[in-house]
């Protein structure tokens, strides 16, 4: 497989075959192996407080605090965002890892880059 850029010489196989599969391009197979290692991420504390604070400008910007008549503080608002964030990434990690060790089969397809 060809693909335009400085990797001529990227293959993907399945696991269960030998066959290389097709990719769109580098960027997709890029995204692709990032969403594998989504939740093991070394990034992934500085990923946590980038989308918290997403979602706080977000609610910030939409005006649902005076909305619904929230009087708080912004970085209790922001704090309680950051901890959701945290608690649900690591739940996700740790789901992941359990379904991985149950069901490796049926958790996500794996892919060997060579």
């Amino acid at each position: 497989m060809k693909i335009n850029s400085r990797h001529q010489d990227l293959k993907i196989y399945h696991l269960s075959s030998t066959k290389p599969r097709s990719v769109s391009g580098l960027i997709m197979r890029d995204w692709f192996v990032y969403l594998l290692k989504m939740f093991t991420n070394k990034y992934r504390y500085i990923l946590i407080v980038i989308l918290a604070g997403y979602s706080y400008l977000n609610t910030f910007f939409s005006e649902v605090y005076s909305y619904y008549h929230i009087n708080a503080k912004w970085f209790g608002i922001l704090l309680l965002f950051v901890c959701i964030t945290f608690f649900v990434w690591e739940i996700n990690r740790f789901l992941e890892n359990i379904l991985n060790k149950y069901f490796p089969e049926l958790f996500y397809t794996r892919f060997l880059l060579s």
